[in-house]
């Protein structure tokens, strides 16, 4: 039997797979975690006024705080997708669940800001491994035709944990303090005991490896989880020749995948780079700029992640509809035109105006950046599909880093908040124009 039939007749069953209640099921965990993760990431960015004051923090302390969680995932990421291909989808989840629970608690134990640095830094690599490497999961155990949708409702996760983390923080930071909030952020740890138990290894990858018996085992056990009679193996059981190892880097940038691979990278880097310039400095902004209490920044932020759940939801139901590329684009162009309307009535002072309109780019911004990690995978062929995602991951972080530290240096630059929204305005309009020269790939059957 030849690896490339060993593949197809796995490909062939998943895509013949009922959409039941096993696949809802895992996406539910895999949600449960991810909800987690986002609460555990957004953290910082609720806490850190408090912590400023608590330890007098300066401004260099503060951007290497911010920064660390950011650099974290980046390397996080980074392993992930070369160790998936590598050793496969769920040991990475595994490792990836723990270090983030492990390390969240090591937060709720810092006494100095020292303490904080390194437990964001090791938190980041759970983080940066875990939210790729489940979306990547579940596009491999569903059928093409509703994969968007699928992928994007569990998706949602995410923006539910952002918006959670507001709500904790806004009710239990002055009543509590901010340690017990990180040891909620540890419950990855008793996650990761349900998944592996209850959540097999991609049939996918280990079809693509060769791995002959546990792919025929892991594909009967979603058969009959799926309630689906489970299919007599279509090809004899002879040997299967395993490859030697799994994709290279260097073959993202193949002349096939060389245009794929640089306009999601671009997409990826724009995209999150406004995103966190927004998502860990707008309360400051709101402060500084139009002399807000903290409490009614806060609930100005809190306005944006809940829009930014209404446009993740809005694109779980449009994305099979309309496709990935459309959605993309009018995400961007939205999120984009939206910062330039803040630019031109910031000078108002009209504070409400501004945080309607910073929730219409968080509307429109959420919705393209949550399709990304459905539309990286669909990209690549099955052993390259976890280097194509951390490739994602990678320009992810890299814009996150830098919106997340630069915006602390333009704003120690004393650029005035108007040149500010229009840069950030700006880069989002290149990314809309960057999308429509994206590869479509909806209704496509993985590789």
């Amino acid at each position: 039997m030849s690896q490339t039939a060993l593949s197809a007749q796995i490909n062939a069953r998943i895509e013949g797979l009922p959409v039941v209640g096993w696949q809802a099921r895992v996406r539910l965990l895999l949600g449960v975690i991810t909800f987690f993760e986002a609460f555990d990431l957004l953290l910082i960015s609720f806490t850190l006024p408090l912590l400023k004051q608590q330890w007098q923090l300066d401004p260099t302390q503060v951007g290497l705080i911010v920064g660390s969680g950011t650099f974290g995932m980046l390397l996080g990421a980074l392993c992930a997708g070369a160790l998936a291909d590598r050793v496969g989808r769920k040991p990475v989840l595994l490792a990836a669940m723990l270090l983030t629970g492990l390390f969240s608690a090591l937060i709720a134990c810092a006494s100095d800001w020292q303490g904080l640095l390194v437990g964001r830094l090791l938190q980041g690599l759970g983080i940066g491994a875990e939210v790729p490497i489940a979306a990547l999961y579940l596009s491999e155990i569903i059928t093409s035709k509703v994969r968007g949708r699928f992928v994007l409702l569990y998706e949602l996760s995410f923006p539910c944990g952002l918006m959670f983390a507001g709500v904790a923080c806004t009710w239990a930071l002055p009543v509590m303090g901010w340690r017990p909030l990180y040891w909620l952020g540890s419950v990855p740890i008793v996650l990761a005991v349900a998944v592996y138990l209850y959540v097999p290894e991609s049939a996918r990858w280990l079809a693509a490896r060769g791995q002959l018996r546990r792919a025929q085992a892991c594909m009967a056990y979603m058969e009959r989880a799926s309630g689906h009679a489970v299919a007599t193996p279509l090809l004899t059981e002879a040997p299967v020749a395993r490859p030697r190892d799994s994709g290279r880097w260097r073959q993202l940038f193949d002349p096939v995948l060389r245009h794929a691979s640089g306009s999601v990278g671009l997409l990826w880097f724009l995209g999150y780079l406004v995103n966190f310039a927004l998502l860990i400095w707008l309360p400051s902004l709101y402060v500084e700029v139009f002399s807000t209490s903290l409490a009614q920044a806060l609930n100005f932020t809190l306005w944006s992640n809940i829009a930014g759940l209404g446009g993740c939801m809005a694109a779980a139901w449009w994305v099979d509809r309309i496709g990935r590329v459309r959605l993309l684009f009018g995400g961007y162009l939205g999120a984009g035109l939206s910062l330039l309307l803040i630019a031109l009535t910031v000078v108002w002072q009209q504070v409400l105006l501004v945080a309607l309109l910073a929730a219409s780019c968080s509307f429109f911004l959420y919705a393209a950046n949550m399709s990304l990690h459905l539309y990286t995978p669909e990209l690549y062929p099955t052993l390259l599909r976890g280097k194509g995602a951390a490739w994602g991951a990678l320009c992810n972080r890299s814009g996150a880093l830098l919106g997340a530290v630069g915006m602390g240096w333009v704003l120690a630059l004393h650029w005035g908040a108007t040149a500010i929204f229009i840069l950030l305005g700006g880069l989002l309009l290149l990314a809309s124009a960057i999308a429509l020269q994206a590869r479509e790939t909806r209704g496509q059957v993985l590789a």
